[in-house]
C-alpha cells in the first residue's frame, strides 16, 4: 500500500491523497460512507484507481479477486428486481448479471454529498499549488 497522504480542507469522505504517475488522486474512504466499521491501512491492501467523469479517484480495497468489463447493454439501470432499497440504493448505478452472480456497479460520484465535490475540488487545488 502506497502512503496517504493528508488533504486538508476535504471531506470527511476522502481519507486523503496519493501521487498517481505525477496526478494527484483523492482516496476515498468507502467504509465511512456505508456505515462499516473503519479499518487500519494494512501493506497488503491496494488502491483501485477509479474514472467517474472527468475526476480519478481511488479506494482502498482488501481483496480485488478480478477487474471485469461488462457491456452497457448488459447493465440494468433499475434496482427493484435486486433487492437493493433506500439508503443504500443512492450509490448503485446498476447491476447487472455475469457468470459469478450478481455485480453491483456503484455510482462514484454519488458517494458525495451535493456540497462535497466543490469543498474537494477547492482542497485539491490548493494542495496542487
Amino acid at each position: 500500500m502506497v502512503d496517504i497522504a493528508p488533504l486538508p480542507g476535504a471531506p470527511a469522505i476522502i481519507e486523503g491523497i496519493v501521487n498517481v504517475r505525477g496526478t494527484i488522486v483523492p482516496v476515498f474512504d468507502l467504509r465511512a460512507r456505508l456505515g462499516l466499521t473503519a479499518r487500519a491501512i494494512d501493506p497488503a491492501q491496494q488502491p483501485v484507481i477509479l474514472a467517474s467523469g472527468a475526476r480519478s479517484s481511488a479506494v482502498r480495497v482488501d481483496v480485488a479477486e478480478d477487474f471485469v468489463s461488462i457491456p452497457d447493454a448488459d447493465i440494468a439501470a433499475s434496482l427493484e428486481d435486486s433487492g437493493i432499497g433506500g439508503a443504500s440504493a443512492r450509490h448503485v448505478a446498476g447491476v447487472a448479471a455475469t457468470a459469478d452472480g450478481t455485480t453491483i456497479i456503484y455510482d462514484l460520484a454519488a458517494f458525495l454529498s451535493q456540497s462535497e465535490p466543490d469543498k474537494l475540488d477547492d482542497a485539491l487545488a490548493t494542495a496542487s499549488g
